[in-house]
This record gives C-alpha cells, sequence and structure tokens, in this order.
C-alpha cells in the first residue's frame, strides 16, 4: 500500500510539474529545489463545502503565515477532465492534502477533510519542523 501511495505522489508530482504556470519542467522542478519547501497538493473537486472550508482556513493569517514560508500549494481539481494522470489512483475523497518534499519523498499520511485553524497550523508545523530535522542530518 506505501509504494501504491508513493507511486500515486511520484505521478502527481510530475504531473503538476507538467501542468505548472513555469515556462518548462526543468524550471519548475529548479524552482521548488531552490526553495526547498514543502510541496502540499490540495486535491479538491467542484461543489465540495469541505474544500471550501479549508480553503478559507488556509486564508486565515496563522495559516497563510505558516504557508507562504514554508509550503508551495497546488490545487488539483479531479473534476475536471484530464486532471490527474490515465491510470492514477483518486484520493478517496475531497479536500485530500498529500506532503511531499522537494526531491519527491511523502512526508506525511494523506490528510483528508477540513480541518479548524488550530489543528492545521498544529500539523503543518509537524510536519515542517519533522522535514527541517530529517534535513540537517
Amino acid at each position: 500500500m506505501k509504494n501504491i501511495k508513493f507511486l500515486l505522489l511520484a505521478i502527481l508530482s510530475l504531473f503538476v510539474i507538467a501542468c505548472s504556470d513555469s515556462k518548462d519542467a526543468a524550471s519548475a522542478t529548479e524552482q521548488v529545489a531552490q526553495t526547498d519547501k514543502i510541496s502540499i497538493f490540495f486535491v479538491e473537486q467542484s461543489g465540495c463545502g469541505s474544500c471550501e472550508l479549508l480553503k478559507n482556513t488556509f486564508k486565515k493569517a496563522d495559516v497563510k503565515k505558516i504557508l507562504d514560508s514554508d509550503f508551495e500549494v497546488k490545487f488539483i481539481d479531479i473534476s475536471k477532465a484530464n486532471t490527474l494522470p490515465k491510470g492514477a489512483m483518486e484520493p478517496f475523497g475531497t479536500p485530500t492534502l498529500y506532503f511531499v518534499s522537494s526531491d519527491g519523498k511523502e512526508l506525511h499520511d494523506p490528510l483528508m477533510g477540513a480541518k479548524n485553524k488550530d489543528d492545521l497550523v498544529e500539523i503543518l508545523n509537524q510536519i515542517k519542523n519533522d522535514y527541517k530535522a530529517k534535513s540537517a542530518k
């Protein structure tokens, strides 16, 4: 199961980089590697009330400050045709957050559902601190 999750994250990472607004995938990969920020793949779908709640939580000052300094958020709308690569396993529900390092490693189990500000701040700080501790070794 862990291999399937890793494969899904790798495919999603490559797909999002390929579809990014950057001029080419190489410059997008280089940009993420230079910033060494943690990528959050925010998987959503049209009409998802929980997705909107979580997006609103992302806009709150405490959460936004952490996201701006240590994370790069990439939104993936699975309700649009061809959003996920063909053959990729879709998440079990939305919203789902995937946390991936700049070198493509999964940093935390996927986070599903809306979260309140305090819970999200705690989770983001935990992931950030764990990542920095592992990077320092």
